[in-house]
């Protein structure tokens, strides 16, 4: 019963949202067209429940073949962003286009993010216990997402995700799409502020908060680093 509500839930708000934001979507779509070569919609296969692959949507923020020689990680003021690729890291806009996603049964918004195969393939080699992860839909944003540099440390990231798994409801679900949108709509001082808060409420193990709240980022905790070393310098 709690796949077939949340199923409901997924595909109802995904829809909504691609209509009330599309003429935001048309602007992106013209911005990145002007600012750059290359495709608006920049696709990669990834692998989602129980092993399937599908097509993923982003937004291009990133030079035209900018990974022609193999896959890479992104990292904290990639070179290889473009200047309309800058503004939509930022501020997140870069993932609308994976309500596309949710609409067809492939993700949902809150759950482990999925891995392009030739990460996920290294990291099942590395931990056994990574394919426990591909035992619900992966999301937009996570638990795992909401915590600091889970994007190259991949095994606090199987922790994250497997920990969630365990403890998935609706109400562990409302809390971190409560915490993504206050990295969106806030800015960096009270980011940390309200992670913190929101994380000890939702979280319920104060010791494992502490470890984790040096740094804030958004949906990739790879972004916004600059910002934030501003905010740790003033201290």
């Amino acid at each position: 019963m709690y796949w077939i509500i949340s199923r409901i839930i997924n595909f109802s708000l995904a829809f909504v949202l691609i209509i009330i934001l599309l003429p935001l979507l048309i602007i992106i779509a013209l911005f990145i067209k002007f600012d750059s070569k290359g495709p608006i919609i920049y696709t990669q296969i990834r692998v989602g429940k129980d092993g399937k692959k599908f097509m993923f949507y982003k937004f291009r923020t990133m030079r035209e073949n900018a990974e022609h020689n193999k896959p890479l990680l992104a990292v904290a003021n990639d070179k290889r962003r473009t200047r309309a690729g800058i503004f939509l890291r930022n501020a997140y806009f870069d993932e609308l286009p994976q309500l596309w996603n949710i609409l067809k049964g492939e993700m949902s918004f809150v759950g482990p993010r999925p891995e392009r195969p030739y990460f996920h393939n290294k990291f099942k080699k590395e931990m056994p216990d990574w394919p426990k992860r591909l035992a619900i839909l992966p999301g937009i944003t996570g638990w795992a997402q909401i915590h600091t540099a889970t994007s190259h440390n991949p095994k606090r990231k199987l922790k994250l995700d497997l920990e969630y798994i365990q403890r998935k409801s609706f109400l562990f679900d409302l809390g971190i799409a409560i915490i993504s949108l206050v990295y969106i709509l806030s800015g960096i001082s009270y980011k940390i502020y309200m992670k913190r808060q929101l994380t000890h409420i939702i979280h319920g193990h104060p010791e494992l908060v502490s470890g984790s709240m040096d740094s804030v980022s958004g949906f990739h905790p790879v972004r916004n680093d600059k910002r934030l070393s501003r905010v740790n310098t003033k201290k």
